[in-house]
């Protein structure tokens, strides 16, 4: 009974020492070259949500073309995406993200989703 007890204290202990790794440490960056091979593939957002399907890439822009389920479409660069292995994610994206660049891209063709997520610190006055 002892011997079991001092496997569990020691199992936990080695378990609490360990780090996690986080889901975004898994992510490798795309490069512009290997679009291509994503072309029919679905792109996952935040949450892992599905946003669409991939279904053109421009391989000197460094952009795809993604339709979502409800016939939105966005053209994506490559700084809002990341793979793991096959899947091809765009982490910082969330569906309403999604929703607001398939407008922009309907407004103004060729609007591209660069980076959603922009934070703009004003120096403090005096």
């Amino acid at each position: 009974m002892n011997a079991l007890k001092a496997l569990l204290v020691s199992s936990v202990l080695l378990a609490g020492a360990s780090k996690p790794m986080l889901a975004t440490e898994m992510l490798q960056p795309v490069a512009m070259e290997d679009l291509d091979q994503f072309i029919g593939s679905t792109v996952f957002g935040q949450a892992r949500a599905p946003l669409g399907v991939v279904s053109k890439a421009d391989l000197k822009a460094g952009v795809i073309g993604v339709v979502g389920r409800h016939g939105e479409f966005t053209l994506m660069h490559i700084s809002v995406l990341a793979r793991n292995g096959v899947t091809l994610r765009a982490p910082t994206v969330s569906i309403g993200d999604f929703g607001y660049a398939s407008t922009a891209n309907l407004l103004r063709r060729g609007s591209t989703l660069i980076y959603p997520h922009i934070v703009v610190k004003e120096p403090p006055l005096g």
